[in-house]
């Protein structure tokens, strides 16, 4: 064990410098402008920080954010996640006047997760040892109309393997945090890109056999919060820059994977290219064949795509079917008895559900009565409603009317009329003979 600690010793000490430190600084945001290396890395040396300083102008009226991506490449080195760390800090000074700010930076590994966005970004770049430097308290730091000096520190691991190493300095703001950024060669009126294989690419046709070179920022999402209605589910995002001009119609083809899409529940045949404006996402001009979506553009831009939630066509109208055996003789050599069925006769079956009643609405519709929906179902004049029932209203009943009630009821009795009806009779009988004995008494 003491001879492995001593070794390990001696080998530190006699580690001479891995590499000399090769910076870059690039301009990939379009507001931040002059990119300049004041101060390069030092010889990388394992567990030695080294510094490097850049500048940048900004001329933009509103504060802006700014995340840094510091790259590390070295050819056929495998790098390890512990390889490299870091920390940083913007000063940014307004052009005109004293003011100024002094903003520290962290640097981390992906995957990493911006807490004022919501964004995470992992870097895809293949042998390249990738950090995001970034404000975790504030996203918009760099001043209006400044010049802005940026320090970045690497700390190489004590276990750095020597090798020659590469860095850029990435200045990403506005739009987001690319994850490809390929100049893309366009001959004969052909070019492609490709993103994640063996689905996700790039073509482009361009009209005629031209040739020209295009810049292409690729981006899984972007700060730009903003989404269409319609389809509010964001595919992936491009940055066109053309260095040189084109003319017509350029067609682009994005190649997407179809699984993917449906295990997110997403439509695959919803997918569509839109403009960002500066406010807004624009339909474009684009639709999908197979496993692509196409757009026809006539100049670059920030495009999106975008689709909506995949929702199931509804259910198809249930039919019965029913078939009629017709049995034909077939004569030949021997009788022959072939069952043949006749076309299938659809059916369908159609169940029409009266509307439900509503009370109240001043219709008495079918289950409303007088008494669980007065308001509707209203009895008439001189009725009331006696269980769920319109009855006449029966009037009280008074003495007299009780003894005039009787003699009604008794001479509508047949047999107490007859019998008045005798006594009537006999009564007028009896006057008359009274009044002709009295003339003949006279006479």
């Amino acid at each position: 064990m003491k001879k492995l600690i001593l070794f390990a010793l001696v080998s530190l000490l006699v580690i001479p410098a891995l590499a000399k430190a090769q910076l870059a600084c690039d301009e990939t945001s379009y507001p931040f402008r002059l990119c300049q290396v004041v101060q390069n890395f030092t010889d990388v040396t394992a567990g030695n920080p080294s510094t490097a300083k850049v500048s940048f102008k900004y001329i933009g009226n509103e504060w802006a954010p700014l995340v840094v991506r510091v790259n590390v490449s070295s050819e056929g080195y495998t790098f390890s996640e512990d390889d490299f760390s870091g920390y940083g800090s913007l000063l940014t000074k307004a052009l005109i006047g004293p003011v100024e700010h002094l903003i520290n930076l962290t640097c981390e590994k992906p995957p990493i997760t911006f807490a004022q966005t919501g964004d995470t970004f992992e870097s895809s770049l293949p042998q390249i040892f990738t950090l995001y430097c970034y404000s975790p308290d504030y996203f918009y730091i760099v001043m209006p109309d400044s010049l802005n000096n940026l320090s970045i520190t690497l700390l190489p691991n004590i276990a750095l393997i020597p090798a020659q190493f590469n860095f850029t300095i990435e200045l990403m703001t506005d739009i987001g945090v690319p994850i490809l950024e390929p100049n893309i060669t366009i001959e004969n009126g052909f070019g492609n890109l490709s993103i994640n294989p063996p689905y996700e690419k790039l073509e482009f046709y361009f009209e005629g056999s031209q040739n020209l070179s295009v810049k292409t920022l690729v981006y899984s999402s972007i700060f730009y919060k903003k989404v269409p209605s319609d389809r509010p589910y964001s595919l992936i995002f491009f940055d066109f820059r053309n260095s040189t001009p084109f003319n017509g119609t350029a067609q682009i083809r994005y190649y997407f994977d179809p699984e993917l899409i449906e295990s997110k529940g997403w439509d695959k045949n919803n997918i569509r290219f839109y403009r960002f404006d500066g406010a807004n996402w624009i339909l474009m001009n684009s639709g999908v064949i197979d496993n692509y979506v196409w757009v026809n553009l006539t100049r670059f831009s920030l495009y999106g795509v975008f689709t909506s939630f995949y929702y199931p066509p509804a259910p198809a109208p249930i039919y019965t079917t029913y078939s009629y055996p017709t049995y034909v003789t077939v004569q030949n050599i021997t009788n022959v008895t072939q069952n043949i069925t006749q076309p299938e006769r659809i059916i369908e079956k159609t169940v029409v559900k009266p509307p439900e009643a509503v009370c109240g609405n001043g219709y008495c519709e079918s289950g409303e009565t007088c008494g669980n929906c007065p308001e509707d179902c209203v009895c008439p004049a001189g009725t009331e409603c006696k269980q769920n029932v319109c009855v006449a209203i029966t009037p009280p009943v008074s003495p007299i009317g009780a003894i005039t009630g009787a003699i009604v009821a008794g001479l509508t009795n047949p047999v107490v009329a007859g019998l008045l009806a005798l006594v009537v009779i006999a009564i007028i009988l009896t006057i008359y003979r009274i009044k002709f004995l009295t003339i003949k008494k006279k006479i």
